[in-house]
């Protein structure tokens, strides 16, 4: 464009004809030219431009102008056609008041024209015009890798193994998989989609990130081929072999009598008959049973049927019970024909060997025992066994019922009457457990949230006392029912003759239709009269306002602590500092218990004020 001298407000452009005022003008030196009285935009050369800002990738487009003018309104038409529209089409447009305009609601692999006009006040420019292309669609790069992992132990049968596998790709991508018993040699999505020479194939596809193969045959190998989709993105092909292993139950091996792997719910209800009952393992065709010293394993989950009942193991077990981490639901057990109930009858132990039940969780457990006739002082009832002289440790019972008809029942969760054995050089114990939503209901005495009755003597001797015992390291979160106002029910034990350390309770005691809040961890404490040691409760604490003990007959204490009031009215026993559940910090723990919790191997952790057990990892 070439501008000439004019008088204020005329723009002369280079036009094929000019007309003025309705009046044609001849040609002006080598160039025609026409007059526009209307555009009076005259701007300084290369004052204005117009440019588009891309972003392919993130398929942004703005278009730009530039220009020393201020307050300027950009009227902007976009289309897909060359030819140029009108000025009037243009200013019929919508205007944007910044000179840098986001252009929305265009497609993907599109050529779009751009023209503009500015109009600063009065002033209206000429009208520039500008292209450009969008992107084509992106393909995203487009990966996945997998895992899978094998479980004999499905919790229904012990024919069947199982295998899980895991996914991880680009959110929303579909996972197309191929499990097969035989090897698919050069891979292709072509050969997965075909005919796979296999005795079994399993195909399929899962937004899913995992998905659980079942019906597998144990000690057989797999393969499994997966790949994802995602739109017209194809990932490569991911492949995984797994081996399912031995799979050994009462069905298809013989038991022994020294080691016994439980996979699931079958195996454990024929644990129970051969330890009961008896089978026949060998040629001889006698009823056999495990030696009391065995050693048994569980290998999973065990999902019991809660309607069916399971018998109690009455020869004394003195071997070690290992749930290996995992959990046994629903188990029931109930009976009316003795006073003694549990899972095992007794758990003892010879000479410097304890019998030990650890790592299991027990959830859904239920233990009935309606036997109304008068009791022995041996009488004891729980879900792990009816008497302790062993070990019990690393065990969770959660969300359980345990109910004795029996007036003298010695009961708790755990057990209901735990003593030490005077054959025995072992310290018999009960440790880093914790007790979760658990309802404890008997007769009248010797009931507690954990343990009904701990007895420093043995129950054999009115002479001799065995080693000493203890219990440490409890949680227990539980409701603790008796029909009377006995002072031998406890919160957490009823009646302790041994040393109580580092207990946590959060219990809720009922006597007679009533809550009570003096026996929150013991019901009484005394020193045995077999013995000359000191019963002993040391660094516990409520998280209840209360009495910790309600009966203190003999026996000392160190470092109790409870919300809002002081132990004890007796004089035998010191008075101790109240300290508010909000104040409980590490440093006081530290100063003022034996709860370690700063160490990484602690059983102990501080959440929100709470102590609460971690019991592998679990709380």
């Amino acid at each position: 464009n070439t501008f000439i001298s004019c008088e204020e407000g005329i723009v002369i452009e280079t036009k094929e004809d000019f007309i003025v005022e309705g009046n044609l003008f001849e040609q002006m030196d080598s160039a025609k030219q026409i007059i526009d009285t209307t555009a009076t935009f005259v701007v300084p050369e290369n004052d204005l431009s117009i440019s588009i800002e891309a972003d392919d990738e993130a398929f942004t487009y703005d278009l730009a102008v530039t220009t020393s003018k201020t307050d300027v309104k950009v009227y902007y038409l976009i289309s897909t056609l060359p030819t140029a529209p009108t000025k009037e089409e243009v200013l019929a447009e919508t205007p944007s008041d910044t000179l840098i305009t986001a252009l929305e609601g265009l497609n993907r692999g599109t050529k779009y024209y751009v023209y503009v006009i500015c109009v600063s006040g009065k002033d209206t420019s000429i009208m520039l015009s500008t292209s450009f292309e969008t992107a084509e669609e992106l393909v995203q790069p487009l990966t996945l890798s997998a895992k899978i992992t094998t479980n004999n132990a499905d919790g229904v049968t012990a024919k069947y193994a199982q295998a899980g596998a895991t996914f991880e790709t680009t959110a929303g991508a579909m996972i197309h998989y191929v499990l097969t018993d035989t090897l698919v040699e050069d891979v292709t999505i072509e050969k997965l989609n075909g005919t796979i020479a296999g005795s079994l194939v399993i195909r399929g596809e899962t937004v899913e990130d995992h998905y659980l193969f079942t019906g597998l045959t144990s000690e057989t190998t797999y393969y499994l081929y997966c790949y994802a989709t995602l739109d017209d993105a194809v990932s490569s092909i991911e492949s995984k072999e797994v081996t399912t292993a031995v799979y050994r139950n009462f069905n298809r091996d013989l038991p022994t009598k020294g080691t016994i792997n439980i996979f699931n719910a079958e195996d454990f209800y024929k644990y129970i008959e051969f330890s009961t009952v008896g089978l026949i393992i060998d040629d001889t065709g006698v009823l056999t049973k495990p030696s009391t010293s065995a050693k048994v394993f569980l290998f999973g989950d065990i999902y019991l049927n809660e309607t069916k009942k399971v018998d109690m193991i009455t020869d004394s077990f003195k071997g070690v019970f290992d749930g290996q981490g995992y959990t046994i639901y629903n188990m029931n057990i109930e009976s009316g024909a003795s006073e003694n109930l549990g899972l095992f009858k007794i758990i003892t132990g010879s000479g410097a060997t304890p019998g030990t039940f650890k790592n299991t969780t027990f959830v859904n457990a239920k233990v009935t025992n309606t036997y109304t006739e008068a009791t022995t002082s041996n009488a004891g009832n729980g879900i792990i066994c009816s008497e302790l002289r062993g070990i019990i440790e690393n065990v969770i019972i959660k969300d359980s019922i345990i109910t004795v008809s029996q007036e003298d029942s010695r009961l708790g969760a755990i057990a209901g009457r735990f003593t030490n054995y005077k054959d025995g050089t072992y310290t018999a114990h009960v440790s880093n457990c914790g007790i979760y939503n658990t309802t404890v209901t008997g007769g009248s005495k010797n009931i507690g949230g954990a343990i009904g009755y701990a007895a420093y003597a043995s129950a054999y001797t009115t002479t001799e006392a065995g080693t000493p015992i203890y219990v440490s390291d409890l949680y227990v979160q539980a409701t603790v029912s008796t029909t009377a106002t006995q002072s031998s029910v406890g919160g957490v034990i009823g009646v302790s003759e041994i040393l109580v350390k580092n207990v946590v309770s959060d219990t809720t005691v009922i006597a007679a239709g009533k809550e009570r809040t003096d026996a929150l961890i013991l019901g009484t404490i005394q020193n045995s009269s077999k013995e000359t040691s000191i019963a002993t409760i040391s660094s516990c604490i409520s998280y209840k306002k209360g009495t910790l003990v309600r009966n203190w007959k003999s026996g000392e204490a160190d470092k109790l602590y409870e919300v809002g009031t002081t132990n004890s009215d007796t004089t035998e026993v010191p008075k101790q500092s109240v300290i508010a559940l909000e104040e409980i910090t590490s440093t006081w723990i530290i100063e003022n218990t034996t709860f370690d919790i700063e160490s990484e191997n602690s059983l102990w952790i501080l959440e929100n004020h709470q102590l609460n057990l971690k019991l592998g990892g679990r709380n």
